[in-house]
């Protein structure tokens, strides 16, 4: 499945304003409008109101994808909300974040890196949401 199946459309958001942010917290944007996804697990579709931090990518693998590199962010709005709905596995969810980030254009070791940084640190953001 390639790019344009699996993000059919452009996702609509806002940023959230300084004071709206829980304290302490990254820059977090709210859905406008839904956005309908694809993929080999299924398909989805991100609710008005959702809220995201796109990727949170750790310093070390910042060298190999950039939190704010278009090759991760339809991708990362997909894991997001898989990692919220919890709707499937924890693996499935990960791997499907490194096969859409390939569809989008990232080279193999970008979307190996990623994998490894949320297979070993996702499981904290799965179990709070659990």
């Amino acid at each position: 499945m390639n790019a344009q199946e699996m993000f059919m459309e452009r996702p609509q958001y806002e940023a959230l304003l300084p004071y709206e942010l829980p304290k302490g917290s990254a820059q977090l944007h709210v859905f406008t409008r839904e956005f309908h996804y694809k993929s080999s697990y299924g398909h989805g579709v991100i609710p008005v109101g959702f809220v995201t931090d796109f990727a949170s990518i750790p310093s070390f693998f910042k060298r190999y994808i950039d939190d704010d590199d278009p090759r991760i962010l339809a991708p990362s709005l997909r894991h997001d909300h898989r990692y919220t709905t919890q709707e499937i596995p924890r693996n499935q969810a990960d791997l499907e974040l490194a096969l859409g980030m390939r569809a989008c254009g990232a080279r193999l070791d970008q979307c190996l890196a990623v994998w490894i940084a949320v297979r070993l640190g996702g499981w904290f953001h799965w179990k709070k949401r659990a």
